[in-house]
């Protein structure tokens, strides 16, 4: 029976993500059509030269991107479909959580948007390419618009004011309650450029580089990293494997480490980690993640049933006292934004889809399990 029923949930699951497929490149088609449309009529009403070239240059383009998105939904489909099927075979293992294929594909198609700098550099480009058309006039304030906007995500201080908040919402961990039984540690660290030979960190770093030093102070603990890969097209190779080589070249047994390889975001790092770990009642165990990440990570092991206690790292103000402090260059406060903005959104998202216990986790009185 349970066998059966397995199979018919695989079976529907499975038509489910075909139909959102065609769903996803049908919207694609309707929306893009449009577009060319538009660009092929003012390459036709407009007979100077100029103006039918970069008429006919902006139909491309918006082809190019449509055809780009729905190149990517139908290369994803075979991938969601494995990826249900794996869901099947390891059903008993795993949260409810997890069992949204589609959520993760649409979470990377749409997610460019949740980066206010991607889309002000689209409004920009929309502006330039209204500029030889009849539109000019809102394509002059579509582009200035956009270079407004970058100037005050780059060089203002709005990227700290977002990720202070943040960062602010849960204090360092303190040690005085005892050792910790394990400690989970979040991928994100690996940059996906690394050659094979190699391991480059990002700008997360901290995350894996904390933990030589809590591995010597509590050496009874459990280390568990959980990082697969993110990638939406093809096998961008999972963290685990490189973090276990770093962990080791520092000093840290790999007898004391486990190894998640699946996890693709956040709500999969507590659903692995949760069934790899499996937390006995009494157990204390660490979450060690980036500060600013922290809430919306703490709102999914809670929504998932494992209470954690959260040890913050990879600070990247000073707190209040850099509020207003402006960005000299404006690389740093384009990329400040972008990730405090991605985190409020994420945050919405999840909370909205279910996935976390609050719109804005906090410290709470979460008690071992």
């Amino acid at each position: 029976m349970r066998l059966r029923h397995s199979a018919e949930w695989s079976s529907r699951h499975i038509q489910l993500g075909d139909f959102y497929t065609v769903v996803g490149l049908g919207s694609l088609t309707g929306v893009g059509s449009p577009l060319v449309g538009l660009f092929g009529r003012l390459a036709s009403t407009h007979h100077s030269p100029a103006r039918v070239t970069c008429a006919r240059l902006g139909g491309a383009v918006a082809f190019w991107l449509f055809w780009t998105a729905a190149s990517a939904t139908s290369l994803t489909c075979q991938s969601t479909r494995n990826f249900v099927r794996d869901k099947v075979q390891r059903r008993s293992e795993r949260s409810t959580l997890g069992d949204a294929p589609m959520f993760f594909v649409l979470s990377k198609l749409l997610g460019v948007f949740a980066y206010p700098s991607n889309v002000a550099i689209l409004i920009g480009v929309i502006g330039l390419l209204l500029l030889p058309t009849r539109f000019a006039r809102g394509g002059r304030w579509l582009a200035f618009v956009s270079l407004v906007v970058l100037a005050i995500l780059g060089l203002s201080p709005v990227g700290n004011l977002l990720i202070i908040p943040l960062e602010n919402r849960f204090p360092p961990w303190d040690a005085a309650g005892g050792a910790p039984d394990g400690i989970i540690v979040l991928g994100g660290v690996i940059d996906a450029s690394s050659p094979s030979n190699q391991i480059m960190l990002n700008e997360n770093a901290e995350r894996l580089t904390v933990v030589p030093d809590l591995a010597r102070r509590y050496p009874n603990a459990r280390i568990l990293f959980s990082g697969g890969s993110g990638a939406l097209i093809g096998d961008g190779g999972a963290e685990a494997g490189a973090a276990a080589r770093l962990l080791e070249s520092l000093g840290i047994s790999l007898d004391r480490v486990i190894l998640e390889d699946r996890a693709r975001n956040t709500v999969e790092n507590a659903v692995f980690s949760k069934a790899i770990a499996r937390p006995k009642r009494g157990e204390r165990w660490l979450l060690v993640t980036s500060a600013f990440h922290m809430p919306r990570a703490i709102g999914v092991f809670r929504k998932a049933g494992f209470p954690v206690e959260p040890y913050p790292v990879d600070w990247r103000t000073r707190g209040t006292e850099d509020m207003m402090r402006p960005f000299a260059v404006m690389s740093e406060g384009l990329q400040r934004s972008d990730n405090a903005v991605h985190e409020w959104v994420g945050l919405l998202v999840y909370w909205l889809t279910n996935r976390s216990s609050e719109l804005f986790p906090g410290p709470s009185q979460d008690s071992a399990l």
